[in-house]
């Protein structure tokens, strides 16, 4: 990341001006024809000004300068299609000594893309052709060579070799287009909510969708089944690259193998276009919502023993404990499916990640039995880790009790204070070191949560409900194979956007506080400590 440059306009306009004569000597050498050139020339620049705009970033000017040729080869591609779609490229002579390519016309301009394509195309072959095809014409290997190496019969060798002859000249009649992805790249973001068994969790599920192939594969066969074949001709990569990768996601229950040798993505995905139009509705439930608690809460007494911050800083805390306790009280989501690995869950995809723009946390929920410490945090992170360690948890107890002087402390202390300071769990005043988090008891946790249960159930569900079925109807529109089940499971991990829309609200009505200095307190955590009395 700290190599990205952002691409601008300006930029592209010098990478054009100086490499111009290039780019027309490159259109010279595949035409040989001034006239052809110039207009192949334009048909480049085009195409590169309608395409950098989808970058947002590159890193360094090697990078930059190989997109510059692989959108000018894609647009050559494309010409040389237009030019010839009335033409035949035939290959004959496959079962000689050398690949004999024949086209009616001229070879000097096509030869090199020829036997590139020819390669790309016998990449394309299902392995049990491609390793025939390979030791017969690459090594020279005799069939019976062949035949014991891969034990089966010498006929079966020739059959094959037949067939994947027939299917390479079927696939040269006519030149292969690289399609827009393969220079320019989908990206997918996920959510996922549900169960997961130690040491799986919800981030290594996300890790699995993490690469640029991968999120492409699935973007590829979102909203259609297709093959292997399909998905290395959408995204140029050989069939023998993606067929690991292919089955990795099969095994994760995150592509769906339909048939022999076609696949789906068994999760939704929302589209660009899809997103513009669920974004409103979301921030029409989250203000609804919002609206609903701030009006209970007005008229609403809160009994609990109250903490020592104003109600808009505490309105951090129980807002979104009312959220979370209300939507999770909502039967919206149908029982979720049995996953590998022993888990329950379900995941929603967004191309390019608008509706998530903004939206980094998630609600996690970490206990500490050992230090009587249970941690509610607001932040998305690998749930391997936590965000305060056991012998970090200990201390921070010593210095909720005691507020403690710095200059007592003991070096292994000093180590575990600077890493709590640095977290921003506890800060420092002159020599005192204190919480800088909102700290219950468990007996005022306990009455929190009644009167958080009996806020909730003043709250107008029939609203939330209208509102959430106008969101599914939408939803169920951007699907074109995913079932209604796999839809509204999708659907429920839309509840983490909908604290963030909600909390949102909040900020611009002024009606939770917004700290002038980041170290002024720590929002949206809090922990409950055993043993810590009301009085204390």
């Amino acid at each position: 990341m700290e190599n990205q440059i952002a691409i601008e306009k300006q930029l592209i306009d010098k990478l054009i001006n100086e490499n111009l004569e290039k780019i027309f000597g490159f259109a010279v050498k595949r035409t040989e024809d001034s006239s052809e050139a110039e207009d192949l020339m334009q048909d480049i620049l085009l195409e590169v000004y309608k395409s950098y705009m989808k970058i947002k970033y590159y890193e360094g000017k090697d990078a930059l300068l190989g997109w510059l040729w692989t959108v000018a080869r894609y647009t050559y591609y494309k010409w040389l299609g237009r030019k010839n779609k009335n033409s035949v490229t035939y290959i004959e002579g496959i079962g000689t000594e050398k690949l004999k390519l024949q086209a009616n016309i001229d070879e000097k301009i096509i030869k090199d893309e020829e036997y590139n394509f020819l390669r790309r195309e016998i990449s394309l072959l299902s392995k049990s052709y491609r390793e025939v095809v390979v030791s017969y014409y690459v090594h020279d290997k005799k069939f019976s060579e062949i035949a014991e190496e891969m034990d089966i019969a010498v006929t079966t060798v020739k059959w094959r070799l037949h067939e994947a002859k027939r299917m390479l000249k079927e696939r040269m009649e006519k030149v292969k287009n690289y399609t827009e992805r393969t220079y320019s790249p989908g990206k997918l973001s996920v959510i996922t909510e549900g169960t997961f068994i130690s040491p799986y969790s919800g981030f290594y599920l996300k890790n699995q969708v993490k690469s640029l192939l991968r999120q492409n594969i699935l973007l590829y066969a979102a909203n259609k089944t297709v093959s292997i074949e399909d998905i290395s001709l959408e995204l140029g990569v050989p069939r023998v690259y993606l067929e690991e990768d292919i089955e990795a996601l099969v095994s994760e229950d995150v592509l769906k193998k339909v048939s022999n040798d076609k696949y789906r993505t068994n999760f939704l995905i929302l589209s660009k276009e899809s997103q513009k139009a669920i974004i409103p509705l979301l921030k029409e439930l989250a203000e609804a919502v919002a609206k609903n608690i701030i009006e209970i809460l007005k008229k609403y007494d809160l009994k609990y023993a109250q903490p020592k911050r104003n109600f808009k800083e505490f309105m951090w805390i129980i807002f979104p404990e009312i959220l979370s306790d209300f939507f999770e009280g909502q039967a919206i989501c149908n029982e979720m499916s049995m996953r590998p690995h022993g888990n329950k869950w379900c995941m929603l995809g967004f191309e390019e990640g608008e509706i998530l723009k903004g939206v980094q946390r998630e609600y996690t929920t970490s206990k500490y039995p050992v230090i009587g410490l249970l941690e509610v945090v607001n932040c998305e992170q690998n749930s391997n880790e936590k965000i305060i360690s056991e012998k970090e948890g200990k201390f921070y107890i010593k210095v909720v009790g005691n507020n403690v002087n710095v200059n007592i402390l003991s070096k292994d202390e000093e180590e575990i204070a600077y890493r709590l300071l640095n977290k921003k769990i506890i800060k420092k005043q002159g020599e005192i070191l204190s919480s800088n988090v909102t700290v219950f008891s468990k007996e005022e946790y306990i009455k929190l949560n009644k009167e958080i249960e009996a806020i909730k159930n003043m709250m107008d569900v029939n609203l939330f409900k209208r509102l959430w079925k106008n969101m599914l109807n939408e939803l169920y529109k951007a699907s074109k194979i995913i079932g209604k089940k796999e839809v509204q499971e999708g659907a429920c991990t839309l509840f983490n956007i909908l604290h963030e829309y909600a909390i949102e609200y909040l900020k611009n009505n002024k009606l939770i506080s917004i700290p002038k200095d980041e170290n002024e307190f720590m929002d949206n955590i809090y922990f409950v400590i055993e043993g810590i009395g009301e009085d204390e």
